[in-house]
């Protein structure tokens, strides 16, 4: 049932995300080749008046692609939060929970869509994020594309390379790709429990209260945030001077299991938003 729930969901959602994604897509097209022109003219040594007035527009362009890039993340978002906020807990939630379905798988399937689609968008922002970054630097001979950048970052994985191995690279790699979804994944059920709150304590304006929750929530997080950080960094620092003095593998494992301690960290945290909103959702949610 949750495979159905989910299907159902995420093609509700793409029909609209399509769009968006292919505008953050051609944004990111313009602004390089806008950014490119802008550089060249900069680096010119006698520009002409045109290429001067060209280049201000460049320069302009590229920041509204900026902006329409950002715009299309920030409607992405809302576009999924505002379904899941009108399924559940507006007079539409009496439809939903009518449905043959447990509250809880169609809850854990908002939140997977929610998951999934914020991780599909941030995935295409790094796309495009690698295409300004392969357009953008001018190129002597006139060519479109440089390479430059990839090839400095190339030199540094190499260097790491010869200091731990190639072999542990792709292994920190391969710890690391689970944390982008189980990040997104922690943040829609923290978005999701502060808007099921919001929803319970609220007889009124319960979008208003939950706003005002996953302030409060997320302010609170970052002061701890930067408080941990703070105390840790200092002893992380030296941690790592003496991992990688030591001989491998024993910096190789270490590192390894530092990311897999974050990994399964961020998602008990995931977990724990998760019981919480669907105790609330079954138990203390009243539409009436």
């Amino acid at each position: 049932m949750l495979k159905k729930c989910l299907k159902y969901d995420l093609q509700a959602i793409c029909r609209i995300w399509w769009i968006l994604a292919a505008t953050m897509a051609g944004a990111a097209a313009i602004a390089a080749i806008a950014l490119r022109f802008l550089l060249q003219t900069t680096m010119s040594r006698h520009p002409s008046d045109i290429q001067v007035l060209l280049s201000i527009f460049s320069g302009l362009g590229a920041g509204l692609c900026f902006l329409a890039m950002i715009a299309a993340w920030t409607v992405t978002v809302i576009l999924v939060y505002w379904r899941a906020y009108t399924h559940f807990y507006t007079d539409e939630g009496y439809l939903t929970f009518t449905l043959p379905v447990k509250r809880s798988t169609l809850y854990l399937s908002k939140v997977l869509t929610a998951a999934i689609v914020q991780t599909a968008t941030t995935l295409l922002l790094i796309l495009s994020i690698a295409l300004l970054l392969l357009v953008v630097p001018p190129v002597e001979d006139g060519g479109l594309i440089n390479p430059i950048v990839y090839t400095t970052l190339g030199d540094g994985l190499r260097f790491l390379a010869d200091l731990s191995g190639s072999g542990w690279i792709l292994t920190w790699a391969l710890s690391l790709l689970p944390l982008l979804f189980l990040t997104h994944f922690f943040s829609s059920g923290l978005t999701f429990l502060c808007i099921t709150v919001g929803s319970v304590i609220a007889k009124k304006h319960k979008l208003l209260a939950a706003i005002g929750i996953y302030y409060g929530v997320t302010s609170v997080l970052s002061f701890v945030g930067q408080f941990v950080f703070y105390i840790f960094s200092a002893g992380f620092v030296g941690l790592f001077d003496m991992l990688f003095a030591a001989e491998m593998p024993l910096p190789g494992i270490s590192v390894t299991v530092l990311i897999l301690i974050v990994d399964l960290a961020v998602a008990c945290l995931a977990a724990v938003t998760h019981f919480i909103t669907v105790h609330l959702v079954e138990r203390k949610l009243n539409l009436a």
